[in-house]
């Protein structure tokens, strides 16, 4: 919420805590928004439902996916509207640790990595004009 504050941006962004999938559905369906952005640690393949895709078809969705759920079955279900891309995860190395402390290189590395048994790609789907 502060990068919205810090870019005035209050009247056009809306960041949404927890709802449930019937709340999240009913609230795309009534008004779809321009930009979708969600990080839901692996509920993407329930909240997503082909229905819910449909109401969102011009709406730009940028998604974080956790294989083994299912983010082919999306990208297959959203390609007759939106043009579909995984951006694939690259390794980190310890360089790019953001700090100079005390915190052994070991940890460092497993924070890096979000301590995640396997990748986790993003999907990216922009509407078709």
């Amino acid at each position: 919420m502060q990068n919205v504050l810090l870019n005035g941006l209050e009247e056009t962004v809306e960041v949404r805590g927890k709802c449930d999938t019937a709340e999240f559905a009913a609230r795309m369906k009534r008004q779809p928004p321009d930009l979708l952005l969600c990080d839901i640690e692996g509920g993407e393949d329930e909240i997503f439902s082909d229905e819910l895709i449909g109401s969102l078809s011009e709406t730009s969705l940028v998604i974080e996916m956790h294989p083994p759920y299912g983010s082919k079955a999306m990208a297959i279900g959203l390609a007759t509207t939106h043009d579909v891309h995984i951006v694939n995860p690259v390794a980190r190395r310890l360089a790019d640790y953001p700090y100079r402390d005390w915190i052994p290189r070991a940890i460092k590395l497993a924070w890096l990595d979000e301590c995640r048994p396997f990748p986790t790609p993003w999907l990216v789907a922009l509407p078709k004009r």
